[in-house]
């Protein structure tokens, strides 16, 4: 079998679906070079999981359809070259983690319900029962990242607060500038600043939040915001990115080890296009289409204005190796269910690009649509 003939089998990202392991290998920690060599080529249904945002597949692919009009995903690997590393040190990111987070002993975590957060507020909780669970449930934040909060709040006994942060109160954020994340976190801040002043002795508490090392690079002003505030950030000070956040996960059971990235809907408007809850209703509303019907882990419908008008254009964006699956039929509805909820969308297409996080954070500019799904949408 072509398991057999395989020198190194890793198993990474194959859903409950697969039947046993093919070669899919983690490269985002990629330091050195490995060789899995295949001798034949031979196509195997039905083995390959979907690869989700930090991890790509060793393998070339293929896809069939069956007589049902189901798409199969096969594998064919003659040799394969990749690059990877060492496993991140779990135990050791912890045990930083935790005397980090013993300094700051009357603490809330603001815990937006993906990964990083999720793993910051079940460490803290774990360390002292005594921490508390902030989390606001707005029209940004996707549902299942709440559903995520308040799952793991009733399993494990967590305070958990639901704050009203605000921000759709407030015309800054919602005319959606560059600085858009710096209202957005000032707000929430506030929100658990004020949630705190309300009860006796708890002014003092610290705000935990859940960047980490990998974050510092980028352009992030919810940062801004946080500093302004005194927010602590326990990921930094323990000098714990990302790998070593998926692996803390891993580590403590946890099943979101290696949940996608999926930043506040928000971030699917392109800059300039004003915020609405209807706007990232509909964007919901299509990902998850999207997701139960291709079985595609990261996607992402950017949302723009279209011309001079109040009409709006949808760009569907998938990793290269899944937009074969993401056909006509599939857009046509993910248009119907997105115009349910937003009727001035008018045009739903695959990006000619594949996904790639941020892009929509650009200045507005002008976009050429036709008014029909299936139309020719070019890029700015």
């Amino acid at each position: 079998t072509l398991f057999e003939r395989c020198r190194h089998v890793v198993r990474v990202g194959v859903t409950e679906e697969a039947k046993r392991d093919v070669p899919v290998l983690r490269t985002n920690e990629s330091r050195t070079d490995l060789i899995l060599p295949v001798e034949p080529t031979e196509q195997i249904d039905d083995l390959i999981g979907w690869p989700e945002a930090d991890e790509e597949s060793a393998h070339r692919s293929s896809l069939a359809t069956s007589a049902d009009g189901t798409a199969h995903r096969f594998v064919q690997t003659v040799a394969v070259e990749v690059t990877i590393g060492k496993r991140p040190d779990a135990v050791t990111a912890l045990e930083r983690l935790v005397e980090v987070l013993d300094s700051m002993p009357d603490r809330v975590v603001a815990c937006s319900g993906g990964v990083d957060s999720l793993v910051l507020a079940t460490v803290a909780h774990r360390a002292d029962g005594a921490t508390r669970v902030a989390h606001t449930a707005t029209p940004a934040v996707p549902g299942d990242a709440t559903a995520r909060v308040v799952d793991h709040a009733g399993r494990n006994g967590w305070q958990l607060e639901v704050v009203r942060s605000g921000e759709f109160d407030d015309e800054r954020y919602l005319a959606n500038p560059t600085e858009r994340c710096y209202f957005c976190k000032s707000n929430l801040y506030d929100a658990i600043a004020a949630l705190l002043d309300e009860r006796a002795g708890a002014s003092a508490a610290f705000i935990l939040s859940g960047a980490n090392v990998d974050d510092l690079g980028e352009y992030r002003p919810g940062l801004d915001a946080a500093a302004e505030r005194g927010v602590r950030h326990p990921f930094v000070e323990a000098g714990v990115g990302k790998p070593e956040i998926r692996a803390i996960a891993r580590h403590l059971g946890m099943v979101e080890a290696d949940l996608p990235a999926s930043p506040c809907l928000a971030s699917r408007l392109y800059t300039g296009t004003r915020v609405t809850a209807s706007k990232l209703r509909a964007v919901e509303a299509g990902e998850a289409l999207i997701r139960d019907r291709c079985g595609i882990g990261v996607v992402r419908c950017r949302v723009r204005d279209a011309g001079e008008s109040a009409e709006l254009a949808v760009l569907v964006e998938v990793p290269d190796i899944d937009r074969p699956l993401v056909t006509r039929a599939i857009l046509a509805d993910v248009a119907a269910v997105m115009r349910s909820v937003e009727p001035s969308i008018i045009s739903v297409e695959l990006d000619v690009d594949a996904y790639a996080p941020g892009r929509s954070f650009v200045g507005a500019s002008s976009l050429s649509v036709e008014n029909e799904v299936g139309g020719e949408v070019s890029r700015p």
